[in-house]
């Protein structure tokens, strides 16, 4: 009997031992496994205006607004004649000029010229590039093959824009000098003229067509 119930006793000392360590066991958290970390919370930021431009050098996108356009009227700016007889070819230069645009600024503090082609496409006028008297007409002489005398011509219709740039306080206004129109042209001088004497074309034929008698 004793040796019974000092077995029974132990078997229940092991059986507690063993419940003991098996709690033990469940709670440990093995070492190669990473730390639980605490859940981290979103944040937003509100983003920092821009700042005001302290110059025109500091303006990204200014904005541009215009007047209707004045009309200058037509203006000459190259004149050549193309003689062909007995199957030779000659030409006389009589007047060319070149011609660019500009944009005057009134008073100081002028913007950037970084801005013109930016005017350019909210006016849709040249506000680079030059145009060259002749060029043109001696490109277009090369089609004329009939005996004879021909004269040529390139003219322009000049205009002037008025125009407004502003960014953050600082506004400027100015005018741009430009062109509407351009026009290259060829006369038979023996023929008589057409329209009005404003067009171009008469009026070339009136300095240097020499049935008129005046050059």
């Amino acid at each position: 009997m004793k040796s019974d119930a000092w077995r029974a006793a132990g078997l229940g000392g092991l059986t507690l031992v063993g419940s003991l360590t098996a709690l033990l066991l469940t709670g440990c958290v093995p070492l190669d496994e990473p730390t639980p970390s605490p859940a981290t919370s979103e944040t937003t930021s509100t983003p920092t205006p821009a700042a005001e431009p302290t110059s025109w050098d500091d303006c990204g996108e200014p904005t541009i607004s215009h007047a209707e356009p004045a009309e200058k009227g037509w203006r000459i700016i190259g004149a050549m004649e193309l003689k062909i007889q007995d199957g030779s070819r000659s030409t006389t230069e009589y007047f060319t000029r070149s011609l660019a645009p500009s944009i005057v600024w009134e008073g100081s503090g002028q913007p950037s010229d970084r801005f013109t082609e930016q005017i350019s496409e909210v006016i849709e006028h040249p506000t680079t590039g030059v145009i060259f008297g002749n060029e043109s007409v001696a490109d277009m002489f090369q089609g004329v093959k009939v005996p004879g005398t021909t004269l040529g011509y390139q003219a322009v219709e000049e205009i002037s824009v008025p125009i407004t740039l502003s960014c953050g306080d600082h506004v400027a206004f100015g005018t741009v000098n430009t062109w509407m129109n351009n026009e290259t042209g060829i006369i038979d001088c023996s023929l008589p003229a057409e329209g009005e004497p404003e067009l171009p074309s008469n009026m070339a034929r009136k300095q240097w067509c020499p049935d008129t008698g005046s050059n």
